[in-house]
């Protein structure tokens, strides 16, 4: 994908992916698209991506972000910055979900994303 990326084709990646996409369509009332996970090399391309296949295939989405080792500004500003990029590419998002959070900050965490979502976006 990156390399395709990097030689100007990610109009080839979308394409694929949406006829791959079509084909589990037409076979399955359900299909459920996982996104890409953000590790290694080209990290910063995959959110880009993830977004304009949400996009294309007309999808909503749901924001997973993991809280490990992460402050309260550092997740929320993550998360905050991941709706605002798929609203502005005008992708629905249904629901976030912050992964990976010690119990006692479960109520800081959710709070803390309920001051910028809209009370159509599930926590």
């Amino acid at each position: 994908v990156i390399q395709k990326r990097n030689e100007g084709k990610s109009g080839e990646i979308i394409d694929t992916i949406i006829s791959k996409y079509k084909a589990l369509e037409d076979r399955f009332d359900f299909v459920l698209v996982e996104g890409s996970d953000f590790s290694g090399e080209g990290s910063v391309f995959e959110f880009d991506e993830n977004v304009n296949i949400a996009k294309n295939l007309g999808l909503p989405v749901i924001i997973v972000a993991s809280g490990r080792g992460k402050t309260k500004e550092g997740l929320m500003g993550s998360l905050q910055m991941a709706y605002q990029t798929f609203i502005n590419k005008d992708v629905r998002v249904m629901a976030m979900v912050s992964n990976k959070i010690e119990l006692a900050n479960l109520s800081i965490a959710t709070n803390g994303m309920r001051e910028f979502l809209p009370d159509d976006v599930a926590v």
